[in-house]
């Protein structure tokens, strides 16, 4: 299930790196956190990769140096063992402008709102919908 504000924290933590952008090893790092399992066996890690894949099919984030590549940096291993790869992740123009609205007092509601009205569409769609719906209200003026 998707979170909003988990996703924000995501947004805004590749936001801060600007430029430059932020690899996904250091994104893991921030928001799941090294415990006694590696990260593919916590809940934090399946959190994290969820809403990260969800985040780049939704078309929020790219790789910094090949902004056509497919994935953000995870690789898994035929024994099911996660690494990650040395790439930059960046927010796209659209990424960009949606964590400007969700950063507004009404843009997490927003996105709820647009998540919930999809209904039974799952992931990616689900996103689509919502990051389309709180750019609409922001073009509409509304804040």
């Amino acid at each position: 299930m998707l979170d909003p504000a988990y996703l924000k924290s995501l947004l805004t933590l590749i936001n801060d790196k600007h430029y430059t952008g932020m690899h996904a090893a250091d994104l893991a790092d921030e928001l799941a956190p090294e415990s006694e399992a590696p990260i593919e066996f916590t809940e934090a890690g399946h959190k994290f990769k969820y809403h990260m894949d969800e985040a780049r099919q939704a078309g929020l984030i790219r790789q910094r140096d090949k902004p056509s590549a497919d994935g953000w940096g995870l690789f898994v291993s035929v024994d099911g063992h996660w690494s990650f790869t040395c790439v930059a992740l960046v927010l796209t123009p659209v990424g960009g402008e949606f964590l400007e609205e969700l950063n507004k007092p009404k843009g997490i509601e927003r996105l709820k709102n647009g998540l919930r009205s999809v209904g039974a569409a799952a992931g990616t769609e689900a996103l689509k919908f919502g990051v389309a719906e709180v750019l609409k209200a922001a073009t509409s003026g509304s804040v």
